[in-house]
């Protein structure tokens, strides 16, 4: 299954009309209703009553649309989300931090953190200060040998 196939599904759902639905999508009518026709076989259901000029959702057509449109949204938020993550903005960030901090500064930082890059997940470790050293150490190694590679 491609996004493709949902595109054009959405489009001509939501006109009821190929030939609208080709214009929207700045493609032909025929090559259209092939790929409808190709999706429709692929996942093996009828999505679309066409009966002369008019077009009908069929049940399943009416479930599928509502999935589509979720996938196709969420497919649309890919860039920006990767974008995100690439300038910090998302992602995991792993936080070591001792017993002391906990019940200090740690709750009003992970707060202010939070508020700032709600986008960003926080792993927090409780460690001492020498595994917390020796973790950013082999961290650092990590990353060495992997920009190396």
């Amino acid at each position: 299954m491609e996004l493709r196939h949902l595109r054009y599904f959405v489009a001509v759902a939501e006109e009821l009309n190929f030939t609208r639905a080709a214009g929207q999508l700045h493609i032909s009518q025929p090559p259209l209703s092939q790929q409808i026709r190709q999706f429709e076989d692929e996942i093996g259901v009828r999505l679309l009553d066409r009966t002369g000029r008019r077009v009908k959702l069929t049940q399943a057509g009416e479930a599928v649309l509502t999935e589509a449109r979720n996938t196709l949204s969420q497919a649309n938020r890919i860039p920006a989300i990767a974008r995100r993550t690439s300038h910090g903005l998302g992602g995991t960030l792993k936080v070591g931090f001792s017993s002391a901090a906990a019940h200090t500064v740690l709750p009003r930082v992970v707060r202010s953190f939070r508020s700032r890059v709600p986008e960003v997940k926080l792993q927090l470790h409780e460690m001492s200060t020498e595994r917390q050293i020796e973790s950013l150490r082999r961290e650092h190694r990590y990353r060495v040998r992997a920009a190396a590679s």
